[in-house]
């Protein structure tokens, strides 16, 4: 999972104004995402059930890859009172969760992706009379969004060196706000109080668990590899 994330950011930060191939790095952080949410969970029914969950704990079908669930099912089960009132680490993260609109959109994105999204293209040629945008288009205009967020966005995409700056600054934003999610659900591995086996393998989530937040969407990413 951890792995799939890595990559994905990488592949993110790829993207410019030659190479706007979007499909690889939000299927990896689609796909890199559920499949450590899902871990969360599994570890935290194992600290209160006693056993690993059956499968039916996760939506049957498409849904089973709903990333909002999965993410709203974490913040109810997994942010216990104890921990949000003695952590304030835990505040931070679950306000960010819960309330940051630009997080919400990505995790929209990318859920949208995994439930259905990603066979966009051949839905429309099977005749999906309303297939809406395309993850990809969605992912543009949420750019263009972050974009538009500088005074002189507009000026800037004029000159070519300022695209370069634009690309930079906006997938800089996007990777924060990813790496953000994931220390937010790392945390619960170690200072979170999930079970002792999720202790156990802390050392999968040590590169998003110790980044402090001046390094948010300063990290390279190049060597990421599975």
């Amino acid at each position: 999972a951890v792995g799939l994330i890595k990559i994905g950011l990488r592949e993110l930060n790829r993207i410019d104004g030659a190479n706007d191939f979007y499909h690889v790095p939000i299927q990896l952080l689609a796909s890199g995402l559920e499949r450590f949410m899902k871990c969360i969970i599994c570890f935290h029914y194992l600290g209160t059930k006693g056993e690993f969950p059956a499968r039916d704990v996760f939506p049957a079908g498409k849904k089973g890859h709903n990333l909002v669930w999965l993410l709203k099912k974490i913040a109810m089960d997994c942010f216990s009172d104890s921990y949000l009132s003695n952590i304030p680490a835990a505040r931070d993260d679950i306000a960010f969760l819960r309330s940051d609109r630009q997080l919400r959109e990505v995790v929209h994105i990318l859920s949208d992706f995994g439930e259905s999204a990603r066979y966009y293209n051949l839905n429309i040629v099977l005749s999906d009379n309303n297939p809406g945008d395309s993850p990809e288009r969605k992912w543009q205009q949420l750019e263009l969004q972050i974009a538009k967020e500088d005074p002189g966005w507009a000026k800037e995409l004029t000159d070519g060196k300022g695209i370069s700056r634009t690309y930079q600054r906006v997938t800089s934003r996007v990777t924060a706000h990813c790496e953000r999610l994931v220390r937010g659900l790392s945390r619960l591995f170690t200072i979170g109080g999930l079970v002792e086996e999720a202790k156990r393998n802390t050392s999968y989530v040590k590169d998003f668990l110790y980044l402090r937040d001046e390094d948010l969407g300063t990290k390279d990413y190049a060597d990421a590899k599975l």
